[in-house]
This record gives structure tokens, sequence and C-alpha cells, in this order.
């Protein structure tokens, strides 16, 4: 089935937006060996989805292969039907970017590694390499499929190491080999259908000059092919193989050079590997054949595993009428994702028919060479095979002696035979050197997410045999491409039927393929190495993968991904890998280590040859005196914070950022949702002398402010603030409004002194002058006030003035107090304090509101000190409070009477406190307000 998926999906367990009707038409998947793979279809636009359907989208498809996800890249519509075109996602590698990395000396794996590492920016693709040849590759300003797969370019992975190209949705593989001969033989009149020939007869090389590092040649000068004979004439060829060097004259204590004759050996075996494996002793050829694959036909459909063809496959074509009887490798394929078959395939060189059939050593030869084939595709299959041989050679040896018997009256036949067995015994035992000498492929990496793959793998069929058991995909094992099988040798996964390969496999005699060690990939050739030449340093324990030195474990990488580290004596220094949070069983990867250790990022210093540590955990006092977290380079934490908060808080409540303003200017900032204090540190108690917090900034130490203190924003000291002047020792207050001055007294806060132009000072109470004189002032002006009563000796003064009643009037009069000013609400709401001197009369007092906007606006708090406005949305007011102040009843008997001086709203109370100076208490900390715990 073909599903939609949205463009950032990453779980595909499931069917994504939905899955595209049967009216998909023209389906076509092609590929090509190391080229395009490309995917497209037509698809009503009005069928489920096909709305859905849009620029970036992923769509999986079914392939030759598997599920396979394409990236939608050009979906146009045309009369109701809409033509999309993607690429496989692959192809998503091309916006990422390789700055500059230079590969030295690594193998596939390696460099594929390296490349990944040199990435822009992190990618999801995994990639893997079996190629063990070691080369360098310098990749600068070019995008990842550039570097793998640009052939253009000298220095891209194809040029340097080769092999062939595997995409599995996000898992890259390039190859030594990507496919097998499966025996599958195309013949017409049965399911061949067409085909069209090319061969390049002037490609082929029939015998080869190899020349080593510093042109170290053979004493014999060539390799010779055996099919040398089959051309007009010898075609030769020189090939260098720098890594051949020869321990002699000025490089015979070079650590990677080899005694001469060992050298001699290597440059035969790396030659006869170029005809043998590579075949360039065949002619380039290609062939496009069109067939109907057996294993999609009624006829043969319980023989799909016989006839299923691959990518990278070796097929036999036979055409009798004409002559043709090829075998060739899989190099394209169109496919049809809808009826699942291929539409056509397209061989490329490997073979033509130059064997001769004229007698059975032949044929045994050829089984060799296949042989030799299939060890550089890889050495477990190649372990098996070679088993197999060798029960055919036994049968074939026992059958020998009734060949001689029959041959005894031949033109001496029997000699030509069995000087043939022995070549082909040769051969075996080069197999088998060729074997030890090689040590195993690199396996592919561990397929990840194997638990969802597990929890979705439903529709499985399980057949039980007395000596196996069976899960398949279909209930025939004949047309079953997945499958498990389990029998006395062992446990394996086959993805191409129950004949295999089995790519994932557990095997009596303690072999294991790579697949399943899920902490990372592993050369097998390393290990094979370390196995022969330590003998039991290296061991597989039930507690994981141990490193022993001496005797005594000095690492081990366990069954839960960890890789632990041991001391001399075994004791354990630290670990690193999996690990869960016991708080929340969250998982993830970590570096550990035990108490009294340390972990270092460290440098090599070249002119000492020692590590230098750059960034410390230190848990040990003898290091540095103390523990801690040491860093000896500068850290850079760019665009980021650096957060200080108890992550049990769930938020970020203290950190240190750097800012950028307005003016684009960067400031570093110390943030708090509760307040900043400045702490010293002293007798091992830490105290803090100045601090802030959302109300207030503060300080219990001298504050030194040489240029004075502004208190209003952008402005300077004389629109408010105070400033010193150290020439003369004066201070200047200065302000461009009001300034008061205020007295605080229990829960009351009064009014004295306020100043509010530049020639008046108004007293809200009694200026007590101490005996002291007022001089140089107007007295009538300055001290006038027609409601108090004045001393006699003022006579300029005005009489106070009496309030006058008729008789019997009852006196309920009040006193209305006014205040008008504006304001805005913010984020909807705003408080607004009252005037100093409607302060702490009343609540009951009145607001009155008039808005300059849309929107429904009201009081909802008024206290003595202040009241709220709240509103539906930000809007800006005026507004008017009023107090009222009831007179009290007043009942006289006279005519006419003076009542007392009337009741005011500023009348007061006050109480004069006389501080001594004995009173001042001497703080010898002048005032810390916090003890901290160290």
């Amino acid at each position: 089935m073909i599903k939609l998926y949205k463009p950032d999906e990453t779980d595909f367990l499931h069917n994504g937006i939905g899955i595209l009707s049967d009216a998909v038409h023209e389906a076509t998947v092609q590929e090509d060996l190391n080229g395009v793979y490309v995917l497209s279809f037509k698809y009503p636009l009005f069928s489920p989805h096909g709305l859905d359907i849009k620029g970036q989208s992923l769509i999986q498809v079914p392939t030759p292969d598997g599920d396979q996800l394409f990236r939608v890249a050009n979906p146009s519509a045309s009369m109701g039907i809409l033509s999309v075109f993607c690429y496989h996602v692959f192809y998503d590698l091309i916006d990422n970017f390789i700055e500059d990395t230079n590969i030295v000396g690594k193998t596939g794996i390696g460099a594929l590694t390296q490349l990944k590492g040199a990435l822009q920016y992190p990618s999801k693709f995994d990639f893997f390499s079996d190629i063990g040849k070691l080369n360098n590759a310098r990749l600068v300003r070019m995008n990842p499929i550039e570097a793998m797969l640009d052939t253009g370019k000298d220095n891209s992975f194809l040029n340097r190491w080769g092999g062939e190209l595997k995409r599995d949705n996000f898992n890259v593989s390039i190859l030594e080999k990507r496919g097998r001969d499966r025996g599958v033989v195309i013949q017409h009149k049965k399911d061949l259908l067409g085909y069209e020939a090319s061969v390049d007869w002037q490609s082929p090389i029939t015998k080869i000059m190899p020349i080593g590092f510093d042109g170290l040649l053979l004493p014999e000068k060539y390799v010779i092919s055996a099919n040398v004979d089959k051309y007009i004439n010898p075609k030769i060829k020189t090939v260098a193989f720098e890594n051949v060097k020869a321990a002699i004259g000025e490089y015979a204590d070079d650590e990677d050079a080899i005694p001469l004759e060992d050298a001699y050996e290597l440059l035969r075996q790396k030659a006869r590997a170029m005809f043998e494996l590579d075949r360039v002793d065949q002619p380039l050829a290609s062939y496009k054949v069109s067939f109907q694959e057996l294993s999609q036909t009624e006829e043969y459909k319980n023989f799909a595993v016989l006839q299923s063809v691959y990518m990278g496959d070796t097929v036999t074509v036979q055409h009798d009428e004409d002559g043709i009887y090829i075998q060739a490798k899989v190099i394209s394929y169109k496919y049809d994702p809808v009826k699942e078959r291929y539409i056509d395939i397209t061989l490329g060189n490997f073979k033509d028919s130059f064997t001769s059939k004229t007698n059975k050593i032949d044929k045994i030869q050829d089984d060799v060479l296949n042989i030799t084939t299939d060890i550089n595709v890889g050495l477990s299959e190649a372990d098996k095979r070679l088993n197999e041989l060798k029960d055919g050679l036994d049968t074939t040896n026992g059958n020998l002696n009734t060949t001689n018997s029959n041959l005894n009256n031949t033109n001496g036949k029997v000699n030509d035979l069995e000087t043939g067995l022995d070549t082909a015994n040769g051969r075996i035992d080069g197999v088998i050197n060729d074997m030890s000498q090689l040590g195993s492929n690199l396996l592919e990496q561990a397929r990840e997410d194997a638990t969802d793959l597990i929890n979705s793998g439903f529709g499985s069929y399980v057949r039980v045999y007395p000596d196996r058991i069976l899960i398949m995909d279909t209930n025939n094992e004949m047309t079953a491409k997945k499958v498990w099988q389990w029998n006395v040798n062992g446990l394996g996964y086959s993805s191409t039927g129950v004949n295999g390969p089995y790519g994932v496999a557990i095997t009596k005699d303690g072999s294991i393929v790579a697949d399943f060690i899920t902490t990372g990939k592993l050369n097998t050739g390393m290990i094979r190495t370390g196995f022969n030449e330590y003998g039991n340093n290296i061991v597989m324990m039930p507690e994981g993968l141990q490193s022993l030195v001496n005797g005594i474990k000095r690492m081990e990488l366990n069954n839960l991904g960890q890789l632990m580290i041991y001391d001399a004596d075994g004791s354990k220094i630290g670990s690193m890998g999996y690990q869960f949070r016991v708080t929340d069983d969250s998982k993830g990867v970590t570096m550990n280590i035990e108490p009294n250790r340390f972990l270092s990022f460290s440098v090599l210093d070249p002119s000492t040859q020692l590590y230098s540590p750059h960034f410390e955990v230190v848990d040990t006092a003898t290091t540095y005196g103390f523990k801690g977290i040491f860093a000896w380079r500068d850290m850079w934490i760019n665009k980021n914070r650096l957060i200080l908060s108890d992550t049990s808080a769930g938020k970020m409540g203290n950190f240190l950022q750097e800012l950028v303003y307005p003016d684009n200017t960067k400031r570093l900032a110390m943030i708090s949702d509760t307040g900043i204090d400045f702490v010293i540190r002293e007798n091992n108690s830490n105290t803090a002398w100045a601090g802030m917090n959302k109300y207030q900034f503060y300080t219990y130490k001298t504050l030194f402010a040489n240029n004075g203190i502004v208190l209003k924003a952008g402005g300077t000291f004389l629109s408010g603030g105070m400033r010193i002047d150290p020439a003369n020792n004066t201070l200047t207050i200065s302000n461009e409004g009001t300034t008061r001055f205020l007295y605080k007294d229990g829960d009351y806060t009064y009014l004295l002194l306020e100043m509010n132009s530049w020639n008046k000072i108004t007293s809200r109470v009694t200026l007590d002058m101490d005996k002291n004189r007022i001089i140089n002032a107007y007295i009538s002006s300055t001290l006038s006030n027609d409601n108090a009563p004045q001393p006699a000796s003022f006579a300029r003064m005005a009489a106070p003035k009496p309030v006058e009643k008729e008789m019997y009037a009852s006196m309920n009069s009040s006193e209305v107090f006014t205040h008008i000013g504006n304001d805005a609400t913010v984020d909807g709401k705003v408080r607004i304090d009252l005037p100093i001197f409607f302060q702490n009369e009343t609540d009951a007092y009145h607001v009155f509101i008039s808005k300059y906007g849309r929107g429904d606006i009201w009081v909802s708090e008024r206290t003595e000190q202040y009241f709220i406005v709240e509103s539906e949305n930000d809007i800006e007011f005026s507004y008017e409070i009023k107090i009222v102040k009831q007179e009290p009843v007043m009942e006289t008997f006279a005519l006419r009477s003076t009542t007392k001086r009337k009741s005011s709203i500023f009348d007061r109370k006050y109480r004069h406190n006389v501080i001594e100076e004995d009173d001042f208490e001497v703080n010898t900390n002048e005032g810390g307000i916090k003890q901290y715990e160290n």
C-alpha cells in the first residue's frame, strides 16, 4: 500500500495522513546503482487524500528492498489529475553542508563517520560501510551527496574508496558489493520478454604490472589473467598499490613495512583479485532486459524465493536462438509499487560467456572462483560456502574413482582431470589463506528502534518442523521473503527468503553477526586480530565484552550499552553510555566517575606529549586542594543562558544571559524571578550587603556614587537626583517637579514639607525654628492662614473669619475634597495611589472615570492608600476622586453666635519625638540582611 505522511513525520509505524487509494496509476520507482532513486505517479486530485499531497510531504511505497520513503518534490495538477515526482528521502542530505574536513588514513566506515560529524547541522541519517581499504580525502564546501557520489570530483567517496550505494530510508550504506548471485536464470520462451545488448571490447585488462610503494616491482613483473588467450593481443596496464611497502633500504625499520617476499606475494594477490573479484579481464557490457519475474506469476508463485532479484544481484540471461548466455549485475531497474513487480531491469558489466564447457575441471575452477568472490562480499557467507564446497569435493573425490575407471579407455583425460583437481585443491588452500589474512568484513550497523519494530510485527506465520522453526511473512516458505529460522545450529534472519543470506544471526559456535551489537559499529577484522594476538585479553562474558590486561579487567562493554572503565587493580573508575534517571525514569547518555576520581576533557601538548586538561570534574581534594568543576579555557555560551536554578522548580528562575537592546548594544544581564543579592564571604559566613528585588534596590553598606544619583530615566541629576560637589563639599538635591518630605509614623505617612515651584516652599506642619529668627522674609505673605488663629503680636495678619449660622438652624453641612488625574491600563489593569493628603482618611471615597476609547472600564478595589482600575482592553482614561467629610451637628441658642473653627480633613494630631545622641545603636556589621548556608 502507498501511505502519505506529513513532511516532519518521524514515526512510520502507522498510516500517517492516510492510505492512497487504488486510483494511483503510472507509478514507477526507478533506482540506478550509485545513481538516482526516484518515484513518480499520477493520482486523481479528489481521490482520498489527493488534496493533502503537497510539496515536501513524505510518501511510503513498496520497493524491491521493502517499504521506502520518498519526498514529494514537484506535485502538479492538471484536469483533475495530480502528477507527482518524488526523490528518495536520502536526498534530504543535499540540504546539509560540509565546510571543511580532512579524512586521513581511514576505512570506509571511518570516512563516513567523519563526514557525518562534519555536517553543518546534525543529521538523522546513519552511515555504514564494510570497505576496509584505507584512504584520504579533503572535503571542502560541498554537500554530503556530492562528497559521497560525485564521480566528477577526484576526492569523492566513490572515487577514493569505491563501493556500491544502498539506501534504506534513513540508513545509508556504501558496500564492497551490494548484491549476490541467487542463481536466477532468465530464459527465452520462459520469462525473457526482450533485451538490448552493448559490449565494449576495448575495456578489458588481461596483463597487470603491479607497482608497490617506491616503485617496487615483481621479479616476473607481470600477473597474467587466465583469459589472456581469449583476446587477439594481451591488454596490459600498470596498477599502483602504494600501501604495499617492503622492509628494504631506508624503509627497513618502518612499522608499516613487511618482508620483501611477503610484499611480492601481496602484490600478486592484489593483481589476481582484480581478475577474479573485479573481473577487469572481461569486457564492459550492458544489457537492458525486459522479463516477467516468475515469482509474480501464478505458475511459479510457490517458488518465489528461487526467482527473486535485487539491486546488485548477478543474474543469468539465456537466449539460445541468438547464442546469448550472459551473467551480469543488476545496475538499474524500474518497479511498479502498486502491482509490486519489475517493469524492466538493466544488467551491467560482469561477465560474458567466455568459459569453455569442454570438461568438468573448468566447472570446478569456476566454483572456486565464485567462493573467492564471496570472500570479498562477507566471510560469514564464505565460511558457509566453503564448508559446502569441501563437502562437495569429498563427494567429487569419491566419484573420481568411478570417473577414473570410466576414463581409462579415453585419450589420457584421466591425467588431465587429476591435474585439474590438484589445481582446484590448491585454489581452495589459497582461499583458506586469504580468509585467515583478510579477517571478517565490517558488518552493518545495528538497527535502531528495535522495540518499535518488534511491537509492530503482527501478521506473521509460524511453521514448526521437527528440526527447525520458521517465522515468515507468508504462509509458504517458498514465497516468504522475511524469514526467521531457528535450528540446532543457531538463530538467523533473512530478508530475501529461506535460502538467505542470514544477515542477522547467532550460531552455535559462538559467532554473532554485528547487527546484534546495539552499542555501535565493530570492525570484525580487528576483533579477530585481537583474539589471535592476545588470547583471552578480549573475551565475551555474560556481563558483556571485556578487555583484560594481565588477567585483570580494564574495560567492559555491558549489555545495557555502557562502557565501564577499571583501574590497574580492577577497581572501577567510571563509565559512559546508557543511563536512566531515577526520579522520572527518563533515559539518556552519561559519563560517570566513582568517588575520589576525576573526569577530564584534555588536549595533547605537543611540546611535552602530555594531555593538558581544559575542563575537569574533580571529586578528590588531592589535585587542587578542593573538589569542584574546573574550566581552564574560555567558555563560550553563544546566545544561550547560564541557568542557576534548581531543576526541580520546573522553570528558569535565575540565570545569566547576554541581551540585545533596541540600540543594538549587547549587555550582560543577571536575571532572577525573585531577586539578586551581592554577598561578601567572611569567616566562613555569607552576608548579603546589597541587592534588588522586583520592588526595590537596596544596600546595607555605604553606597559610593561619585557622579551623583539620577532618579529619572534619561534625565540628569538636576532634573531629578542628587549630587555632591567635592570641590566645596556641597550636596545638591534637584527636581523639575514637586519635591516632598514625608514622615512615617506607624501605619500613617505624613507630608511635612513640599517644594512645588522655584519660589515657594509649603510646610504642612509646625515649623519650629528653635528660637532662631526668620530674616529677609515678608511675614504677611509668608505666615498667613485665614483659618488659623494668630498670635496678637502679628498685627498685620488678618483676623479669624467666623462662620455665621441662623438661629435654631441644624448645622449638618459637609466638606467635599476633590483630586483629578489621568492614567492608562496595561494588560487590562492599573494601580493608582491616592494623593498623600487623601491617604489613610477613608476607603468610602468616590471615583469617577472618563474613558478615551472603546471597551468597558471599572474600579475593582478601593483602599485607604490606593484604588485599582480594570478594563476589557488597554485604554487611557481620566479620573476624579471625591471625599465627603460630614461636620458634627452644632446647636446654638443665641441670635448670632460664632462657632468654633471648622474641622478639616487636614487636621492632624502631632506628637514630637526627641531623639538623643545616645539613642543611636552602633552596629559593627552595618546591617547584613541574611546569613546564607555554606
